[in-house]
Formats: C-alpha cells, sequence, structure tokens
C-alpha cells in the first residue's frame, strides 16, 4: 500500500503538470510574461526536489525496515524448523501446512510426504473423534484461547505413542480463524518414568525391610508397612513427624544430623524405639535422593534390626571362645602328659642306652646297633619337645606373646631354612587376655605354616604391634601369591587353614584381612580392637 508522502507527491506532480499545461496556454495567449512564468517553474521544482529527498529517505527506511523483516522471517523459519517440539500448522480442516523436522521425526515420513496430508490419518483411531472435535470448536469459537489435551499419535511403521498437544488459532484482520497452530510433545519419556515410579512405590511399599523418606528438616515424608510392622506406627501416626520421633528418649546424637550429612550414601548403627517403647540395635542406610519439583532434598532411610542379629552372633562369638579355649586346654593337657610321661621316658631310654655302652666289651655291630639306637632315643626325645612345645609353648604362658612370638619365629626359620623378620613395637612387659595371646600366637603359627606349604617365599615379616586403636598382628611374604576373590574361603588348598585363623580372630573379638595378588606375596592383618586386649596386671597361667 502506498505510504502518505507517495500520494501526496503524486497530487504535487499532477498539480505540477496542470500548472504547466495552465502556464503553456496563457504564455501563447499573451497572458503571461516570460518571467513569471520562470519564477512559477522554480518555486514548482523546488517543492519537487524537496518531496523527492523526503522520498528518498523514505525509501532508505523502507528498505532497512524490509531486511530487518526478512531476518526475523528467517530467525522465525530456523526457530520453527529446528525447534525441539514438533510443531504443525493445520488448516481449519486439520490438513497439514507446514511442519517441522521435530513433526516429521515423530511422524516417521518426510515433512515433504506431510504437507497436504489430513493430521488424522496419524492420530489412534480412539482419540479422532477428539481432534476433530476440538478442530470445530476452535473454528467456530477463535478467540476462546488455546486449547491443551492428551492425542494417542500413531506414527508410521511404529508404536502409539502419548503427545501432550496445544492447539489455538491463527486469526486474520477481522479475528477469523484462518488456520490452526499445534504443537506436540511426546510424552513416552514421562509415561515409562511414571511407570517406573510406579512400580517402584509398589516395590517399596511391600518390601519386609522397613523404608521410609525424609525431607532435609528432617520431617517422615512418607512410611511402608514394613516401617509399620517394625515400629508399630501407622503411616497416619507418623507421617509429618520428625525422624528423631524414632530414637530413644535417653539416646544422645540425632538421626536427622546423620541423614543431613549423607552426600550420597552412608550406613550407620544406632538405637531405635519401637511404639511399645522397645529399644531395638538397627543398621541405617541413608541414600541422598533426587531434589524433588520444589528444590527440596529428600533421602531414602532403609533400616535393619540387628538385635537378634547381634544376639547371634553374641552366642556365636562365646561358643568360638570356649571352643578354643576348650582346644588350648586340651593342647595343653596333652602337652603335659608328653613331656611328663613320653619326654621322660624317651630320656629315661637315652640314658639307659649311654650306660649300656659303657658296660662292657661288645662287638663293633653290637657298638652300631647301640649308637643307632642311642640316635634314634634323642631324635624322640627331641621330637616329643617339639611336639609339645608346639601344643603349647611354655614361653606363652610363662613369658608372654612377644618372646613366644620371637621363640616361634626363630624356631621356624631354623627348620624352615626361610629368612624371617620380627618387629615388636608398643607392646612392652604387657599381658593381654589368654584368648587374645592364644590367638594371636596360633593364627602366627598358621601363617607361617601355610607360608611353608605353599608360598615359596625366601623372606618372611612378622609384624606386632600395639596403637591407640587396638592390636595389630602382620604376616607377610614374598611369595607367589594368590588370587583372592571376595574372602579368604575362596583361596583354594588354603582353605582350611585361612578359615581356622579366622575364627581365631572372631572368638578374640578382632578381624582378619587378607591382602594378595599373584606373584606379589600375601600378607595377612589380624586386628583385636583396644576394648577386647583385657589387659591383666599378672601373667597368666
Amino acid at each position: 500500500m502506498p505510504s502518505r508522502k507517495h500520494i501526496a507527491f503524486k497530487q504535487r506532480c499532477e498539480e505540477a503538470a496542470a500548472l504547466f499545461a495552465s502556464m503553456r496556454h496563457r504564455l501563447h495567449s499573451g497572458g503571461l510574461e516570460p518571467a513569471e512564468v520562470l519564477q512559477e517553474l522554480g518555486n514548482v521544482l523546488e517543492e519537487l526536489e524537496v518531496s523527492s529527498e523526503e522520498l528518498r529517505v523514505q525509501s532508505t527506511e523502507l528498505k532497512s525496515a524490509h531486511s530487518k523483516i526478512e531476518a526475523e522471517r528467517q530467525r522465525y523459519e530456523e526457530l520453527f524448523e529446528f525447534a525441539p517440539d514438533s510443531y504443525l500448522v493445520l488448516d481449519t480442516n486439520g490438513v497439514i501446512v507446514e511442519c517441522n523436522r521435530a513433526a516429521a521425526a515423530l511422524l516417521n515420513r518426510d515433512q515433504s510426504y506431510l504437507m497436504g496430508k489430513p493430521f488424522a490419518l496419524f492420530i489412534a483411531a480412539s482419540d479422532k473423534k477428539v481432534f476433530r472435535s476440538r478442530i470445530a470448536h476452535l473454528v467456530h469459537h477463535p478467540q476462546s484461547g488455546a486449547q491443551l489435551f492428551e492425542l494417542e499419535i500413531q506414527p508410521q511403521s511404529r508404536s502409539a505413542l502419548p503427545a501432550f498437544t496445544t492447539m489455538g488459532c491463527i486469526l486474520d484482520a477481522n479475528q477469523a480463524a484462518i488456520g490452526i497452530r499445534c504443537i506436540l510433545h511426546d510424552m513416552s519419556s514421562v509415561r515409562r518414568l511414571e511407570k517406573e515410579r510406579t512400580e517402584l512405590a509398589a516395590m517399596v511399599e511391600s518390601s519386609n525391610d522397613p523404608i521410609f523418606g525424609v525431607d532435609g528438616r528432617g520431617i517422615i515424608r512418607n512410611w511402608n508397612k514394613g516401617s509399620e510392622r517394625l515400629f508399630g506406627y501407622k503411616k497416619e501416626e507418623i507421617v509429618g513427624k520428625h525422624v528423631d520421633w524414632l530414637l530413644p528418649v535417653k539416646q544422645g546424637g540425632s538421626l536427622s544430623e546423620r541423614i543431613n550429612e549423607c552426600q550420597d550414601h552412608a550406613e550407620f548403627e544406632m538405637v531405635c524405639q519401637s511404639k511399645k517403647g522397645t529399644d531395638m540395635d538397627c543398621l541405617v542406610t541413608v541414600s541422598a535422593m533426587q531434589r524433588s519439583a520444589a528444590n527440596e532434598q529428600l533421602f531414602a532411610v532403609v533400616i535393619r534390626d540387628m538385635t537378634q542379629s547381634k544376639r547371634a552372633n553374641q552366642l556365636l562369638q562365646t561358643a568360638l571362645r570356649r571352643a578354643v579355649e576348650a582346644q588350648e586346654e586340651e593342647r595343653q593337657r596333652i602337652s603335659r602328659e608328653l613331656h611328663d610321661h613320653l619326654g621322660q621316658g624317651a630320656a629315661a631310654l637315652m640314658y639307659g642306652l649311654a650306660s649300656l655302652s659303657n658296660s662292657g666289651p661288645m662287638s663293633s655291630q653290637q657298638q652300631q646297633e647301640l649308637s643307632e639306637l642311642h640316635n634314634l632315643s634323642c631324635k624322640l626325645a627331641k621330637d616329643v619337645h617339639t611336639i609339645s612345645w608346639e601344643l603349647r609353648p611354655a614361653a606363652l604362658d610363662d613369658l608372654g606373646l612377644p618372646a613366644a612370638l620371637e621363640q616361634l619365629v626363630r624356631t621356624w626359620s631354623d627348620r624352615s631354612k626361610i629368612a624371617a623378620e620380627l618387629e615388636i613395637a608398643g607392646v612392652g612387659e604387657k599381658r593381654f587376655s589368654t584368648l587374645v595371646e592364644t590367638s594371636i600366637f596360633r593364627i602366627a603359627q598358621e601363617a607361617l605354616t601355610n607360608v611353608l606349604k605353599h608360598s615359596g617365599a625366601s623372606l618372611v615379616s612378622v609384624v606386632l604391634r600395639q596403637g591407640k586403636n587396638g592390636l595389630l598382628l602382620i604376616v607377610e611374604d614374598d611369595g607367589r601369591g594368590v588370587l583372592l576373590k571376595t574372602n579368604a574361603s575362596n583361596v583354594g588348598s588354603q582353605q582350611l587353614g585361612l578359615t581356622s585363623m579366622k575364627y581365631r580372630a572372631a572368638s578374640a573379638g578382632g578381624t582378619l584381612e587378607i591382602e594378595s595378588s599373584p606373584g606379589k606375596g600375601v600378607a595377612i592383618f589380624v586386628r583385636i580392637p583396644f576394648a577386647n586386649l583385657a589387659s591383666a596386671s599378672e601373667p597368666q597361667a
């Protein structure tokens, strides 16, 4: 449409043309002087030049505005084409007029194919009627606002998928509908997450383990059946309460503080209390969850009642301790029997044979036989002493653990011809309970036996060290090593010995760990907590 300046310039040109015709007529008829004609023509030309300059400036402005509009149009087309959501433009009959790449991908068809196709072709049969009614409503009520609803889309050669749909009218100058804008958002991932969330919620609800949710303020947000069974509180009784409600009044500390300290995952033990007032030893596992829609931190808390397990462990510890004590008593009794009877008999035999060799003249054969018998009796006496010592070394009862270990390492090295080092630190003249000393000694003895049988080592190191956390025994070799899997019961022919060492450590209230890899030897670590050392002021028999 021509601008006002264009119209005014056109009118001025027409007026100038009329003026020129009038002046020509008057000039020919003699009614106008040439000077007057020149003056009039100058005025008209000046006005035309001003109008022409105004039109030139306006033309430049229009070109600039047209370039901006063209850039904006290009930008709009790019935004439309490369938008992540699916955009469609339909006519008032629901036929596709425009569509972007996301829409073509959603419908699994080329953009060129979709142009001119009824959109209803790509809607599931169950939702076609809904779609047509929405179109009709928009066409007849173009100013009613956008329509938001869900459609089941049926892409080409693919399974149907849910799509959140937004439709609005394109209006002409008279506010009549001339087209429909349609935005589709694929809801498949949302529905899948909702399904997974529902299934997970059902699993949590039906779990035998107590599981509940806590927010950053320590308020219980949800509560499953397992929690109800363990604590005795119904969901309506406990949801909204502070999580420290589950702790005994007498207990110090705060469960909510421990939960809020959790960055990702944490596990700790606490005493919780049921609705009936029963204290329970519980293992608490806390996992930080994704923040809620309100950007609030949530935590999943899993409780395991360890009361029965701890009682069973205590009974097992007692049984192990009694078994070890009974075994050591029996070892001590047999050791004494060997020393007092068989050892003395062997010594008497050895002395009798020595006396017999000096009793009078003998043939060379008799002297040789007597000498062999004497050597055999000496070996028997030595073996009886060795067996008696291995069953129960007197140094362990009389001098304590450090002296017994020193004797063990020296004797073992002499017999095995393998270099052995012993380091004792922080122990001094201290005595520990008979159970601790016996367990440490037997573990070291069994570990050295394993080295001799299995490792092929050339050097063994034994370390006994007491620190602020308790007593530590390390037995390490430079042998061929073993391939460990998950625990000590998986290391082949050493299974029985390693299991025995684990039981020994457990009976004293400690732990045993093994580190090894092929070609790098074996290291055994035994740790007895300070509280279980039960040191005595006097040596124990």
